[in-house]
């Protein structure tokens, strides 16, 4: 059952749990399919920092295009990263 699945059962648990007015038990269903979307978030970020590093980990930091970071602010985690998704982005 793929995780989709179990977050759609947890939202008809909840559902039918309030339709039988046992609203604590739908409350813990609706609280765990929260969590689940929170924690997919997480990993979705997380891919992409992970995505980032193994890039960085790939490049030529002698004569590649990653050598060339003068002009990039190394200290703003944010622009970092948007360095790093153009460069990946156009391919080199």
């Amino acid at each position: 059952m793929s995780h989709v699945d179990i977050l759609n059962r947890l939202r008809v648990e909840a559902d039918a749990c309030r339709d039988l007015h046992r609203d604590r038990t739908a409350h813990i269903y609706e609280k765990a399919a929260s969590e689940i979307d929170r924690l997919r978030a997480e990993v979705e970020r997380l891919r992409a920092d992970a995505e980032r590093y193994r890039w960085l980990r790939e490049q030529d930091w002698i004569d590649g295009a990653i050598s060339d970071v003068h002009d990039i602010d190394c200290k703003d985690p944010q622009t970092l990263d948007a360095a790093i998704d153009a460069a990946r982005r156009e391919g080199k």
